[in-house]
This record gives C-alpha cells, structure tokens and sequence, in this order.
C-alpha cells in the first residue's frame, strides 16, 4: 500500500551505530511507504523501516549507497535523509509497479566498499582533531567537517601565520602516522550511545556534553582512542584507527 503523505513514525533504531561493518541486516519491519508531495524526483518513493543499517547523509558525511530487497522486489535507494529520528529510504522499486506491504520485512543491503570508504575518511577528519590537540594547537576549534571521499577537510575556528602553515602541516602529519602506529591492535575505536549522564562523564575532558544538547538527551559518544577527550558523533567510523590508512 502506498500512502499519499508521510504520516507520524517512531524513531528508527540506526544498527550503524553498533557496527559499522554490518552490510547486510535481515528482519526490518516496514511501517510505511509513501509519495511525498515534494523533496522527491519524479517516480521515487519513501520506504520507512523500524531499523536500519543505512546511514542517511548528516554530519558531514555522505549518505551510504544500497538497496532493501523482499523476495523478486528490489528497492534501489538513491537518498536517505532523516527527520525526527526517523530514517527516510528514498528511491525506486524494480520492478516499477512493486511494493512493500506494511508489517513485511525486508533485507538491508549496504555497498560495503562505499562504506568502508566514508568510514575511512569520516574517521580521518576525527584523527585530524586528536593530531591538532597533540600538537599543542588547542587554540584551533574544529567547527566544521566535509567527510565526502572528494575533497574531505576540516575547518577550525582561529588563525595559523602564513609562515607557519607548512610546518604545522608537517606537524600533523607525523602526529596522524604516530598516533596509529602507536596505538594497540587491541584498542577498538570507541563509539556508543550513552545516556546524558554517562555522556557528561565519558566527555568530562572535553568540556562535558555540549550546550547545543538539550540535557537527558541520549547521544552516542565517539573516540578514536584512549586519549582522545571524545565528542558526540551520529556517523559511521572505523574498528580500528589502522583502518584509516
């Protein structure tokens, strides 16, 4: 059944943010699919799933690139957003007069070499942050980060001397290569989700949980390894930070 307009749903449990490595997940009960009057191309249709492995563009970072398959139906994404914590599956069925009926289930399939690839290069810009505070430049505010494959870079808020840049370049560079070579094989990258609570103590280094986090809001902790003071990140990461390089 196809619904005219998007109706109320509850909040989509994201499966990325326990595993990053997951491309294929079974089971995921479809609550809706529907035309949207606008924000669509001509003949896409949104499919909303009580879980999800992908990951919708945000934070940076692109959104993952896959299709939800049930039995001969295929559902070929080309977008994924999210609104109000619900993850919107936005592309084509194939064949075209196929549908998904509501309370069926569906497989997720993510192109696992894309994956891995913005998991790389989101990762990278987290790194750049760990080098930049190793480096003594804790002047230098992150603020910003483009996690695309193409022209990835972080911008931070202050001012390097023209006369300086190269060397600070050097510099994080050679911080970057020690900080993977240095850290165990054993010491996975560190991503949960916490309560506001263990948030504030897991980010204490850091400040605590930012301002612009409405307090007793859950969010998911990220850091790369065990002195990194840590921040709130939605996006999928690597296992490993040997896995960046």
């Amino acid at each position: 059944m196809v619904e005219a307009a998007q109706q109320t749903y509850p909040k989509t449990v994201r499966e990325y943010f326990d595993n990053s490595y997951k491309f294929t997940s079974s089971g995921n009960r479809v609550l809706g699919v529907f035309t949207p009057a606008e924000g669509v191309a001509e003949g896409q249709q949104v499919v909303v799933l009580d879980k999800s492995i992908l990951h919708p563009q945000g934070g940076g970072q692109p959104n993952d690139e896959g299709h939800l398959s049930q039995g001969d139906t295929k559902f070929v994404i080309a977008e994924l957003k999210i609104k109000d914590d619900v993850v919107m599956h936005i592309g084509k069925f194939e064949p075209a007069e196929a549908t998904f009926a509501e309370g069926s289930e569906v497989d997720c399939h993510v192109d696992e070499a894309k994956r891995r690839l913005f998991a790389r290069v989101h990762s990278a810009g987290h790194l750049l942050d760990v080098a930049m505070m190793k480096a003594g430049r804790t002047d230098l505010k992150p603020s910003k980060g483009y996690h695309f494959a193409t022209g990835a870079y972080v911008e931070y808020i202050g001012a390097v001397e023209a006369s300086e840049r190269e060397a600070l370049v050097a510099t994080l560079n050679e911080k970057c290569a020690q900080i993977i070579s240095s850290t165990p094989a054993e010491m996975n990258v560190f991503k949960k989700m916490c309560t506001y609570e263990e948030a504030q103590e897991q980010l204490a280094g850091a400040g605590g949980v930012p301002s612009y986090i409405a307090e007793g809001t859950p969010l998911r902790v990220l850091k790369l390894v065990a002195d990194d003071l840590g921040c709130p990140c939605g996006g999928t990461h690597v296992e490993h930070v040997h896995d960046i390089q």
